[in-house]
């Protein structure tokens, strides 16, 4: 049988030759035309009225910059520690270590919510301690609104890392106060560019030029940084991209929703079942999160026997679990962490996937679940 790969590119140029001369105007970075038409455009089909979209290279230096502008305007100051959860991709933490600050890590639910009581534990027992918090949306699932009616309440800022999350119809379009959300558009992300990603922030906290400065230099003006920044900005090659991609998304989403929904019919018997907050993700691949009577380990050692498709095992090992974190502070137990890290296999889901190699890769894994008793 022919492997079938776990990630593949979503992006479809077959018509962007066309749109090429857009950017012959000698203009190709530091906020041009077609970035302020692509954030334009993006703000429009996803977020609210009042949000700012600003385009940058990518979501790992999106968080960075989240990190700074929040110091900035929630803090007053610099915030030494992160809240980060255990369960989630390295360039979260990484993006956190890489400014000068320190990661604590937080539990995720077996439900993929981030663990509300221990995060407000540790905030209690550190209360002069400037912290910020970094919440994970776990392969694109919402988080619970009432968890960030909770922050909310508590006036407790937060950065939401919605690396894969953008959705028509969107889950980000309610304007929050002390929210900062980052996505990436990397290729193999349900909303592909080539690489980039965008920052949303509530516009009547901050003004553009702030966020923009991050990304340039800590220009803020004139030719002279105001503030340590770096150089982040979204080129406007990929943003051209970006506005291709928006006229296919709603297609994407299509193929997408309805491989995960072959998945979840072939699989259904072996999946631990789950609650979903908002409308469904859009998908970078199918999260197989297997049921507690299935022995993962020895599924995973059948599949790794037959090289016929590819798997991943995000997020295994997790933070806590890599030489870099090890370290780390906790906030709490990980006990759901490492439940999750135990139990997940993540299968391919990308647009030109097709529904005989998603029968292929569920046959295999449902004969290795046999295999394994």
């Amino acid at each position: 049988m022919p492997k079938i790969p776990f990630l593949r590119p979503n992006l479809n140029l077959s018509d962007f030759s066309s749109k090429l001369e857009q950017i012959q105007h000698g203009w190709y970075s530091n906020f041009g035309p077609v970035e302020q038409t692509y954030c334009r455009k993006m703000q429009e089909a996803f977020f609210h009225e009042d949000h700012h979209v600003v385009g940058v290279n990518n979501a790992t230096t999106g968080l960075s910059v989240a990190l700074a502008a929040t110091d900035e305007v929630f803090h007053g100051e610099t915030a030494k520690v992160v809240l980060c959860p255990s369960f989630t991709f390295a360039a979260t933490g990484l993006a956190v270590n890489f400014i000068g600050k320190d990661v604590v890590l937080y539990d995720t639910t077996r439900n993929y919510q981030p663990d509300i009581e221990q995060i407000l534990n540790y905030l209690e027992a550190h209360p002069t301690q400037k912290t910020s918090l970094i919440l994970y949306e776990v392969f694109g699932q919402s988080i619970d609104p009432a968890i960030l009616d909770t922050l909310q309440q508590l006036e407790i800022p937060y950065i939401i890392d919605a690396a894969a999350s953008l959705t028509l119809p969107s889950n980000h379009s309610q304007l929050r106060p002390k929210c900062i959300q980052v996505f990436s558009t990397h290729a193999t992300k349900p909303f592909p560019t080539i690489e980039g990603g965008m920052i949303v922030a509530n516009a009547q906290e901050f003004d553009l030029l702030t966020l923009r400065s991050y990304l340039n230099f800590g220009f803020r003006g004139e030719r002279s940084a105001k503030v340590i920044a770096t150089n982040g900005k979204l080129g406007e090659l990929h943003a051209l991209v970006g506005l291709n991609t928006l006229d296919h998304f709603s297609d994407l989403m299509k193929r997408y929703h309805a491989h995960a929904q072959q998945y979840r019919t072939q699989l259904e018997g072996i999946l631990a079942p789950l609650v979903r907050y908002g409308n469904e993700p859009a998908y970078q691949f199918f999260p197989c999160l297997l049921a507690p009577e299935v022995d993962a380990d020895r599924v995973l050692s059948r599949l790794s026997e037959q090289d016929i498709f590819g798997s991943g095992r995000y997020f295994s090992p997790a933070l806590h679990e890599q030489p870099v974190f090890q370290s780390c502070e906790r906030a709490g137990p990980l006990t759901h962490t490492k439940w999750l890290s135990d139990r997940i296999l993540s299968l391919p889901l990308y647009s030109s996937l097709t529904a005989d190699e998603i029968s292929t890769v569920c046959d295999t894994v449902l004969d290795a679940v046999h295999a394994a008793g």
